[in-house]
């Protein structure tokens, strides 16, 4: 090329979201363009928006190959440098291409072609168009006014230690259910949002986030105004979200309450971040990227040299480690900041006993006399729907999907509306008048969901007023879901997992839980973890406003650890008793995992394509990384989705850095061999579920 020309001209590397681990494309304009600038390019035969993420000096291609930039968007002004770090960051740890995690963590107005080229071809960027409407935008509360409530001496305690952390600190706030951890955040965040920073505020699911609104607009609004908070959730509509972008880049928004996506909003002014029940496995996207919204949120707050609060009554075992470790700060709330008792637990053995409909004649009683004081129940049950599965007597034939290896789940919803769902890849069915098997015409239902207890409870208590909450039901509806539950209008209300974290229910004395023992002696070894903080969490709910608590759990186990441990209150003592455990087996937090995927039209391709890999391992690899051990590719427990199979290769280390050195490398290989046998694979970093 000529001198001269080539002079007059600049080279970028661009992220693009495309289906590949090359990491940035190379892209030249005639004049400069500052570093976190989104730009439409050319790609393929399609246009794509991306984000220039470096200069380059020298381009490492043929420079008559590159092609031009079509167009710079000045609309939104350039991501931060702290911003790049976290994304590259992302990518890097969690082998993803930066474009991958750059262009989908901006809002999608940002990120669309179309939203900016016209078939006028004039510019309609979204922004513009917001800004002309941005009063649509702007929510209007209703504040309530309402008395501060008293520290007592653990919250003061904690208040003080973490507001004198002037740089980057780890803090487990530790405390039980109804220990006042969001007075604790609130107090800390008072004194951040004075001093002219901004505030992030995780909390693991959507469902979460009226409450938390509610209480902060209510104590910060009148200090602080408008652009006080914004919300960021998958609930918002793109306009929402561009419109909480933006707010927040310019530094109007003084807090972030948000789900995992938060984690990559820019704050350009941010001073804490707060991870509410950060043992909480929806932190970890179980797709796409596949990131950990409370690890980025630890290093993003290590790379800003900000503290980082995390809460929670049963802390992750990881989070527990590295405060043994010392690592993290503990602080505790060893009581309930009401000065009301820890509800009373008590185990109904239901091993030689008669259920009806799941429950059990001392549960039903125990109904019976708490709404006699007019005081609310929560049945909790962990399996949403009418039965898990449809069966015949005769033949033992039972009801499972045509595409995926797993049973379908029976709904009710009127006696003609009913159908059978596969709750993996969503096909209905409908339900079979005879066994498709035997032709009997008697078939039977086995086991219990949240409508099948509805529907018994409104039998047998008639004059009671039943709400069932689940992700079938009342559906982004969440705080008048909560702000009925909280009024005189329920009695009972039946709810999975989305009641058993966070929600403070006014009124609720009583917590009944059926079924508890189904993840005791499930083959994943987190199993009794989760099922541990699930069962501390929901029984936590009872008894938080001046009332004592109770809980019923039925269960055929109950001289199991857990049971036992949980009857004391005793997250301690479980948290280092299973640790103790884990050590013995080098299992995590003691050891660190990858886990590749491999999906195709028969199993027994994904398990040639994954026994390949651990060939070329042994080949290449195992006298240079002599800590990593690769275990033999096995069928995935549930192993066909949509008509897809798919198997596992599980990667470990007790070694962090080298398993990561490893992955980098190998991976070239991976990509190569999927590409030549056509086989279809991701990665997994730290995966929840093996």
């Amino acid at each position: 090329m000529n001198d001269k020309i080539y002079n007059k001209l600049y080279w970028y590397n661009v992220a693009l979201d495309v289906p590949m681990r090359t990491n940035l494309f190379e892209y030249k304009y005639h004049s400069e363009i500052q570093i976190g600038t989104r730009v439409i390019v050319p790609f393929g035969r399609r246009k794509m928006v991306g984000i220039v993420i470096s200069i380059i000096l020298i381009p490492t291609i043929n420079p008559l190959q590159i092609k031009n930039i079509d167009l710079v968007l000045y609309d939104f002004p350039p991501f931060s440098k702290a911003w790049i770090e976290l994304v590259k960051f992302t990518a890097n740890y969690y082998q993803r291409s930066i474009g991958e995690i750059s262009v989908n963590a901006i809002p999608a107005l940002l990120r669309k072609v179309s939203s900016y080229i016209a078939k006028n071809k004039k510019d309609i960027s979204p922004i513009k168009k917001l800004q002309e409407n941005y009063k649509k935008y702007i929510h209007k509360y209703h504040v309530k006014k309402i008395q501060e409530p008293i520290l007592n001496s653990d919250q003061k305690k904690a208040v003080d230690v973490i507001s004198n952390i002037k740089n980057f600190q780890t803090v487990l706030l530790y405390g039980v259910t109804g220990s006042g951890k969001t007075e604790v955040y609130l107090h800390i965040a008072k004194d951040i949002l004075l001093s002219g920073f901004q505030v992030l505020f995780l909390v693991p699911e959507i469902n979460l986030t009226p409450q938390l609104e509610e209480v902060i607009i209510n104590r910060f609004y009148p200090i602080f105004g408008e652009n006080l908070l914004t919300i960021m959730h998958s609930g918002l509509s793109d306009k929402e979200r561009l419109f909480s972008w933006i707010n927040l880049y310019q530094g109007k928004t003084k807090i972030l309450l948000g789900t995992r996506m938060a984690i990559f909003a820019e704050l350009p002014k941010l001073g804490l971040i707060i991870v509410d029940e950060e043992h909480d496995q929806s932190y970890k996207e179980q797709h796409g990227s596949r990131y950990s919204a409370r690890d980025l949120a630890i290093w993003r707050g290590k790379n800003l040299n900000i503290p980082v609060i995390l809460g929670s009554a049963t802390p992750s075992l990881e989070t527990w480690l590295n405060v043994i470790n010392k690592k993290y700060l503990r602080l505790n709330l060893k009581n309930r900041a009401k000065s009301l008792s820890l509800p009373s637990i008590n185990l109904v053995n239901t091993k030689n006993i008669k259920l009806v409909e799941g429950f059990s004649e001392i549960v039903i009683e125990s109904i019976k006399k708490c709404l006699e004081k007019k005081k609310k129940v929560l049945i909790f049950i962990n399996r949403r729907g009418y039965a898990p599965i449809l069966y015949c007597k005769l033949c033992s034939w039972l009801s499972t999907c045509l595409h995926c290896s797993t049973f379908t789940v029976l709904h009710k919803i009127k006696e003609k509306n009913s159908y059978l769902q596969c709750h993996h890849c969503g096909k209905n069915y409908n339900i079979p008048i005879n066994c498709p098997s035997c032709h009997n015409n008697e078939l039977s239902f086995m086991g219990y969901g949240t409508q099948r207890v509805e529907e018994y409870l409104s039998k047998i208590f008639i004059n009671a007023n039943i709400l069932r909450i689940d992700s079938d039901s009342n559906k982004n509806r969440y705080k008048n879901i909560f702000d009925n539950i909280n009024s005189k209008n329920i009695d009972i209300f039946i709810g999975t997992q989305m009641l058993s974290k966070g929600h403070d229910f006014i009124d609720l004395e009583l917590v009944c839980i059926l079924n508890a023992d189904m993840m005791i002696f499930s083959q994943d070894f987190r199993a009794s973890e989760k099922l541990f903080a699930q069962l501390i969490q929901v029984s936590g709910r009872a008894g938080r406003h001046n009332t004592q608590g109770k809980v019923i759990i039925q269960t055929s186990y109950p001289e199991h650890e857990i049971y036992k441990t949980l009857l004391l209150h005793d997250y301690e003592y479980f948290a280092n008793l299973i640790l103790k455990h884990r050590k013995m087996a080098s299992l995590p937090p003691f050891s660190y995992q990858a886990l590749i995927i491999a999906e195709s039209s028969k199993v027994t391709l994904a398990l040639n394509f994954l026994n390949k890999i651990k060939e070329i391992y042994y080949e290449k690899f195992q006298n240079i990384y002599k800590h990593v051990l690769m275990f033999d590719p096995i069928p995935l427990r549930i192993l066909r989705i949509s008509n897809i199979e798919r198997a596992q290769l599980l990667i470990e280390s007790i070694n962090r850095a080298e398993l990561h050195k490893f992955i980098n490398i190998i991976l070239y290989d991976v990509e190569l061999l999927a590409k030549n046998l056509k086989i279809k694979w991701h990665i997994e970093i730290d995966p929840l579920e093996i």
